[in-house]
C-alpha cells in the first residue's frame, strides 16, 4: 500500500507528508521526484550521477547499490519499487510514501503500477499559493503560475472518479488538524492515535537538503517552525486586483474554473 502525496507546490504536501510520517508503520522520507527518471529511459540528457547523490545522502544507501537499482529497472517506477522497499527493510517499516508535487501528474501511471496505491491530493487556495511562490521567488508572473498550476489540476477530474483519490484542504490541516489528519490515515489504512498530530520542528531536513543540493528551501525551513494559520489568506493580502484577475482569467482559458473554484473554497 504506497500513499502517493502531491499538489501544487507551495501547497502543504511536504506537512502532510511529516504527518504521514509520524506513524511508526509508515517510511515518509524526502522527495524522489522518481519521474525524472523518464528522461533516463528516453535516452535523453539526464544527471543519474546527481540523483544517486542525493538518494544516497537522503535515504543512507550506498551510491553503489542505487546505480544497480536504476540499471537493473525497466522504468521509472521499477526503480522508485525497488528502492523504497530496500528502505522498508533497512528501517524496518511495512509500508511506504513518496511526496513529490507532481505525483498528481502521474496519477493514472501510479494507479496502474501499484494497483493498491493510495493518492493524496494536497489543495491549497492558488492566490495563497501564488504568493507563496513570489515570496520564495518561484515564479513571479501569473503567467507561468498557472501554466505550471494547471499541469496538475487538469489530472483531477479523471483521478477523482479513483476510490483510491483523496483531496485534503492545508487549508483544513491547519483549521481542523485532527479531523483532517484522521480521515487521511483512515484513507491510507492506518490506524490513528491523536500523537500522530503532532508537529516536531525538527531542522535536520532543511541542513540535509541545503547542504547537499545548495538550495535554501523555505519549505523545510518553515516545516522546522511551529505551525500557524498566518500562511491562510496571504494571497488575498498581497497580491494585487490585476495579478487576482489575470489568474482567473488564465484559468477560465485552461477550462479549470471548477477545479480553481474548489481549491479556493475551503
Amino acid at each position: 500500500m504506497p500513499v502517493f502525496i502531491g499538489g501544487m507546490f507551495k501547497s502543504g504536501t511536504s506537512l502532510a507528508r511529516k504527518y504521514i510520517g509520524n506513524h511508526p508503520e509508515i517510511f515518509s522520507g524526502l522527495e524522489t521526484n522518481w519521474f525524472e527518471f523518464d528522461k533516463y529511459f528516453e535516452g535523453t540528457n539526464f544527471d543519474i550521477n546527481f540523483k544517486v547523490n542525493v538518494w544516497s545522502s537522503f535515504f543512507k544507501i550506498d551510491k553503489e547499490i542505487i546505480e544497480n537499482i536504476i540499471q537493473e529497472s525497466k522504468c521509472s517506477e521499477e526503480i522508485l519499487d525497488k528502492l523504497m522497499n530496500l528502505i522498508l527493510k533497512k528501517y524496518n517499516f511495512n509500508y511506504w510514501s513518496d511526496k513529490s508535487p507532481p505525483n498528481i501528474s502521474f496519477g493514472d501511471r501510479i494507479l496502474k503500477y501499484w494497483k493498491d496505491s493510495k493518492i493524496i491530493h494536497i489543495i491549497r487556495d492558488p492566490l495563497d499559493v501564488f504568493s507563496s511562490c513570489k515570496q520564495a521567488k518561484k515564479w513571479n508572473e501569473p503567467e507561468l503560475f498557472v501554466e505550471k498550476w494547471s499541469k496538475i489540476f487538469k489530472h483531477t477530474k479523471q483521478l477523482s472518479k479513483s476510490k483510491n483519490y483523496l483531496e485534503i484542504h492545508y487549508e483544513h490541516i491547519i483549521l481542523d488538524k485532527i479531523n483532517s489528519l484522521e480521515k487521511m490515515f483512515t484513507f491510507c489504512g492506518l490506524d490513528w492515535d491523536n500523537n500522530y498530530s503532532k508537529h516536531s520542528q525538527d531542522k535536520s531536513e532543511y541542513s540535509l537538503v541545503k547542504e547537499i543540493t545548495g538550495k535554501d528551501s523555505t519549505t523545510l525551513k518553515r516545516l522546522s517552525e511551529p505551525i500557524t494559520k498566518d500562511r491562510i489568506g496571504i494571497g488575498k493580502k498581497f497580491l494585487s486586483t490585476k495579478e487576482k484577475d489575470k489568474i482567473r482569467e488564465l484559468v477560465i482559458k485552461k477550462d479549470l474554473l471548477v477545479e480553481y473554484n474548489n481549491a479556493s473554497n475551503y
